[in-house]
């Protein structure tokens, strides 16, 4: 299978994302590099391939694909790291907002006020938009074993085809599961933290934190223990760590409730370590 294909007429190529990734984890240790080599060496090993055909590829299939082999060199580790410990969360990736709604890993009892909401404020003239985080970190007590004998086979050193659906395709399995409190966070991931996705990170925060508190009062919840959402980049400066600090907006509009940040932490996630370091810290909060 070719990690590159031809796009159209002229020199133009486009990147086989999986393939590439999957070619390109057979010729390293992913648990000895820093993942921002591993997405600069596979920069390089598919503009090798591109030289070699007499074509190019652009930036901006770079940056579709960087996101993409972020979200899975994070993906594979969380899974490891849930087959190595006790811990009764599982960290799974989510889809494009676009091909599925997170809020559908809710019970229909609850997804179905958030629709209803969105019902009720499309009557206005007002629309209910949202992205969806790309991880959610999910209660999933009583069927441990049930996973890790079904995700038994995804690791470092074994990565295919059949690794990337996995991780892909996890969150099929939680479609109409969780209870209110079974979502404990939601991770969010950039290999940088430029100031637009700054923005796009408390946006996201804010919004799934005003959706949990929305179902929080119309299934009349005293005291929930609450939903935390978290950021992470390969490197970390003072202004991500400023700008990230911005309200969650839900939580000035009543006199009775604390602020709340929208990002309630973030992260450097450059490595396996680093991986293993956030979840621990996630899973104890």
């Amino acid at each position: 299978m070719d990690i590159i294909s031809k796009s159209g007429e002229g020199n133009k190529y486009t990147i086989n994302s999986a393939i590439a990734f999957v070619a390109y984890a057979s010729h390293i240790d992913i648990n000895t590099t820093e993942f921002s080599k591993v997405l600069s060496g596979l920069r390089d090993f598919i503009n090798d391939e591109a030289i070699r055909l007499g074509g190019k590829i652009s930036d901006g299939s770079f940056n579709k694909c960087n996101g993409d082999w972020y979200e899975w060199l994070i993906g594979i580790r969380a899974i490891e790291f849930f087959l190595e410990s006790e811990t009764n969360f599982i960290v799974v990736k989510m889809p494009n907002a676009t091909s599925f709604d997170v809020m559908s890993i809710y019970k229909s009892c609850l997804s179905e006020f958030i629709y209803d909401l969105r019902s009720k404020l499309s009557l206005n003239n007002v629309n209910l938009i949202t992205s969806n985080p790309d991880f959610s970190i999910i209660d999933i007590r009583g069927r441990r074993e049930e996973l890790k004998s079904m995700l038994k086979d995804i690791s470092f050193s074994n990565i295919s085809l059949s690794t990337i659906s996995e991780i892909d395709n996890l969150y099929k399995n939680f479609i109409d599961y969780a209870e209110l409190e079974h979502i404990k966070s939601f991770l969010s991931v950039k290999t940088t933290f430029r100031p637009d996705r700054r923005l796009q990170l408390a946006h996201e925060g804010s919004l799934m934190k005003a959706l949990y508190t929305h179902l929080q009062t119309r299934t009349w919840t005293i005291n929930p223990t609450g939903i935390r959402y978290y950021a992470a980049a390969t490197s970390i400066g003072n202004a991500d760590v400023i700008g990230l600090k911005t309200v969650a907006t839900h939580s000035i509009t009543d006199v009775k409730s604390l602020p709340q940040s929208a990002v309630d932490e973030i992260f450097k996630i450059n490595s396996v370590l680093d991986v293993d370091s956030c979840l621990s810290h996630i899973l104890s909060s």
